[in-house]
């Protein structure tokens, strides 16, 4: 049976967060071998706030700015790829 994406990277420890705000944030993720050579998938994200934990998964491909800024989108958001913070 099929997994939804959140299923799957539910126990999956993020390579990288952003906070938005005190409570609300944005995780990435690397993605898995299902999502990986899918439809060109260079990362996972997902909001994570605390009181609902992750949630809207979606996969993402790295846009350039035409500076050379590597940025993902999330809705209407364009999170910046230098201005995340990488989870050990």
């Amino acid at each position: 049976m099929k997994k939804t994406m959140f299923e799957r990277y539910e126990s999956v420890i993020p390579i990288a967060s952003i906070a938005l705000c005190s409570t609300f944030g944005v995780v990435i993720f690397e993605p898995d071998e299902i999502d990986r050579y899918k439809n060109n998938c260079d990362l996972v994200a997902a909001w994570c706030s605390s009181e609902r934990g992750y949630h809207g998964f979606h996969k993402h491909l790295i846009h350039y700015t035409e500076a050379g800024r590597a940025y993902i989108r999330k809705n209407s958001l364009r999170i910046y790829l230098d201005e995340i913070m990488k989870v050990m």
